[in-house]
């Protein structure tokens, strides 16, 4: 398994429908189990995760994309569109490193 798949019950049946293996996440519990699975860590190489769902713990999801090891993350928006807070990853890379910038 490459690709897996991280979302509400409708984003996992929609891209199940390419072929995509997935798992439901309905709270911070749940993703914090689906996170630890050993088949998580082992066989996916990309982590597809829906924005709601990575909304569940942004702190541990900006450290995921950072480190150097484990899957790539890629956010996808939801059935209903991207959320209105939704983080280019310039913003994720400039909160880790601690580098604000003002407008002028």
């Amino acid at each position: 398994m490459e690709i897996f798949v991280l979302g509400s019950d409708e984003v996992v049946a929609a891209l199940s429908l390419a072929g995509l293996p997935g798992r439901v996440v309905a709270g911070k519990t749940a993703l914090h189990q689906a996170l630890a699975s050993p088949e998580l860590a082992e066989q996916v190489r990309v982590l597809v995760v829906e924005e709601a769902v990575a909304r569940l713990d942004r702190e541990e999801f900006d450290r995921l994309k950072l480190a150097s090891s484990g899957p790539l993350i890629v956010e996808i928006p939801g059935i209903r569109g991207p959320l209105a807070e939704r983080h280019t990853p310039l913003e994720v890379v400039r909160h880790a490193l601690g580098i604000s910038l003002k407008e002028s």
